[in-house]
């Protein structure tokens, strides 16, 4: 199985092509063609864990009588697999909402 069918194989709901090829930049592999054992367990938790935020971040859409849309709980449930495998590939710039806090005046 190819790294591309791999990925779009993990939801029903439809990721682009374009966006499979921006995850493969994203975790340095530039054949999203090639075959999925060639991924490190770093690699294929880093694209696993795009795909989930893809989702998340995918507006509702309705057209043409067809509508692709998801609940709060299925979004709840796709960001916390995208933090898992985040997590798993040992990435903290991916998620955002990370806390800031004020450190002064004179840093």
């Amino acid at each position: 199985m190819t790294i591309r069918e791999y990925l779009k194989s993990m939801t029903s709901y439809s990721v682009s092509d374009d966006y499979i090829n921006v995850i493969g930049e994203e975790i340095g592999v530039a054949n999203m063609d090639a075959n999925v054992s060639t991924l490190t367990d770093v690699q294929l938790n880093r694209s696993k864990a795009r795909v989930y935020l893809y989702l998340v971040t995918n507006p509702n859409i309705s057209e043409g009588g067809v509508s692709i849309s998801f609940t709060a709980t299925e979004r709840k449930m796709f960001w916390d697999l995208a933090k898992k495998f985040a997590f798993l590939a040992g990435e903290t710039g991916l998620i955002p909402g990370a806390n800031f806090g004020y450190k002064g005046e004179n840093l």
